[in-house]
């Protein structure tokens, strides 16, 4: 529904939004479609209600949704921000029962997801899961191709990502705000001494990160026998905001983790690895 700085264009066409782009592309009709694009992206949805679909709709669909969704995150500040979530599992958590895109479930006040037992396919987050991951180019695509459009939405189908099973997308919904963008959250380079198991004061720490919704980045070489029991023990918890990383881009997060396996408490430290902030976020 977002209004872009930079429009969509399918056809000649300018769309304001992918919302808008999606409706337009239900009718064959040239006119519509110019209609369709001039309008604001919730209302578009509800005039595209009201479409008589064209005969391939449910056959295409997905992909005129993914064609354009590649262009929207094609754009930099978008691309910046879907590659800032890392190896997390996308969901489009939703409370008007779209089980087609999403998981319905309930909003709490504050945005919070709470699962209420419902299933959905999740075709949405898992979209940009692909395009995040194994983007597809789109360019040569128009939305009066019908055969080139099913094609693309069988090879979609083929490749999207399997769903996580069922108990731990739902437990996963709970810990932490779906409203913030990667940008927004707190991100913290997870290193230090390898450790053979977790201990409570881990533990308690990686706790506070899921409880803060916090971005947890784990180096993948030198410290990688650590963060291999620090993913075991967020996997355990549902947790999926983690990104892998090198050592030599840890400096680059917000905060850091530095744990020294040592009998002195004391010794499990935060710090900014900016050198420019500290926090506590111990218990």
């Amino acid at each position: 529904m977002v209004k872009l700085d930079n429009p969509i264009i399918i056809d000649g066409i300018s769309y304001c939004s992918v919302e808008n782009a999606y409706q337009a592309a239900k009718t064959l009709n040239l006119q519509k479609r110019v209609n369709m694009a001039a309008l604001e992206p919730g209302y578009s949805k509800k005039v595209g209600r009201k479409l008589k679909l064209r005969n391939d709709w449910e056959s295409i669909k997905l992909a005129v949704m993914y064609i354009a969704l590649t262009q929207k995150f094609s754009q930099p500040a978008w691309n910046n921000e879907l590659k800032a979530i890392g190896i997390e599992y996308l969901v489009e958590w939703n409370n008007w029962k779209d089980n087609i895109w999403g998981i319905p479930c309930k909003i709490s006040p504050k945005w919070f997801a709470i699962p209420n037992k419902q299933s959905g396919n999740n075709y949405l987050g898992r979209l940009l899961m692909l395009i995040r991951n194994e983007p597809i180019d789109t360019n040569s695509y128009t939305f009066d191709d019908s055969d080139k459009l099913r094609t693309l939405n069988n090879m979609l189908l083929d490749r999207l990502a399997p769903s996580l099973p069922q108990e731990k997308i739902l437990n996963s919904a709970t810990h932490y705000e779906t409203s913030l963008l990667p940008s927004q959250r707190v991100s913290v380079a997870v290193y230090g001494s390898p450790i053979g198991a977790m201990t409570p004061e881990i533990a308690t720490r990686l706790d506070n990160l899921i409880d803060l919704g916090a971005q947890i980045y784990l180096c993948d070489n030198s410290f990688k026998a650590l963060t291999d029991t620090i993913k075991d023990y967020l996997d355990s918890k549902c947790y999926t905001r983690v990104t892998w990383s090198n050592s030599q881009n840890l400096s680059n997060t917000q905060y850091g983790l530095l744990i020294k396996h040592d009998s002195d408490d004391s010794n499990y430290n935060y710090h900014a690895t900016n050198k420019t902030r500290m926090v506590t976020l111990a218990a």
